[in-house]
């Protein structure tokens, strides 16, 4: 098994309830991350599954006791380090203090251009925040990268966004598409046509910083690449177990394996679902559970539910442009 990066998912505590966010409810558990399982796994992924790179998510990360500490092992066993926040002073605490000694990696969540939109989506005064924590972070050294989740709630005001981290002078932005999970209802995610036009609109931006926009609805001619079928991702969370892709979150035994401290142990009551009709075996699996209207939208228009890993490089500093 090769995992090139692991996600670990510090805890479930989290100081905001973004309407978006695929969590849920699992943000009312206290629960925190037991140090001896993310020691173990972090060790055992560098040693057994080649990994370089860890991401440290949550929940809200920063509220993790233990993440100054986590931050420091990862460095020793030199792995590339990011942080996952929603930019409050939590985090700016945490980049002041530069555990470890080296900068690591930081991605801060916007959902809006102005305190307006991005407030409205997680809390009074967040949008402030986040802005004085991506001048903080880069001032101690850290590169700094910005997340945009879009759906019906804020896409009037996407290209607007992206246009503000473009002038925060980010590393780069990864563009999420935001589909029913957690607290997010069937009423936020974007129409496939509606978010085909946004990605021919933000081609046309000629942004200044490069751009991961997430695939989201393939053409046909190209073959779904599922995390899960191919292995490629770890995910460890607070209570111990692991998936292998976070679009079975909320599903019945969708974890893959769970972390003893020293193994992977299989959870034998996990299957792959599949779609069943003139879409079977080409949507993402997850997704053809959770919403097959969308899949059905899908193939009207000629597409398929891609894998949320799936991402197009467009923006600044990308190669050669990739066909539709």
């Amino acid at each position: 098994m090769h995992v090139p990066s692991v996600d670990v998912y510090t805890t479930f505590r989290c100081n905001m309830r973004c309407r978006h966010c695929f969590i849920g409810d699992l943000l009312d558990s206290p629960v925190d991350l037991d140090w001896g399982l993310l020691e173990g796994f972090l060790k055992t992924a560098r040693a057994r599954w080649g990994s370089r790179e860890v991401a440290y998510l949550g929940g809200e990360p920063t509220l993790y006791p233990h993440l100054g500490t986590a931050i420091t092992l990862a460095q020793q066993l030199d792995y590339r380090v990011r942080v996952v926040s929603n930019g409050g002073a939590p985090l700016r605490r945490l980049v002041s203090s530069r555990p470890g000694g080296s900068p690591f990696h930081v991605a801060v969540s916007f959902d809006g251009s102005a305190p307006g939109a991005h407030d409205g989506v997680r809390q009074r005064g967040s949008f402030a925040q986040a802005v004085r924590s991506v001048e903080t972070a880069r001032a101690h050294g850290h590169t700094v990268s910005g997340i945009l989740s879009v759906g019906r709630h804020n896409r009037a005001d996407a290209l607007g966004t992206l246009r503000l981290l473009a002038q925060l002078g980010l590393d780069h932005v990864n563009v999420h598409y935001v589909s029913n999970r957690g607290f997010a209802g069937r009423d936020l995610p974007m129409p496939v046509r509606d978010w085909l036009a946004l990605r021919a609109q933000v081609r046309e931006m000629g942004l200044a910083i490069p751009l991961r926009y997430e695939r989201a609805f393939a053409r046909d001619s190209r073959p779904l690449d599922c995390a899960v079928e191919n292995g490629s991702e770890l995910m460890l969370f607070p209570d111990g177990r692991v998936f292998q892709c976070s679009m079975f979150l909320g599903s019945h035994d969708g974890h893959s394996h769970r972390w003893d401290g020293t193994a992977l142990v299989p959870n034998p009551s996990f299957a792959l679902p599949r779609h069943q009709g003139s879409g079977a075996g080409r949507h993402c699996p997850a997704m053809a559970a959770i919403n097959g209207e969308l899949c059905a939208e899908a193939e009207a228009a000629e597409r398929h539910v891609a894998c949320i890993f799936d991402k197009e490089n467009l923006g600044a500093a990308r190669g050669e442009k990739e066909k539709d």
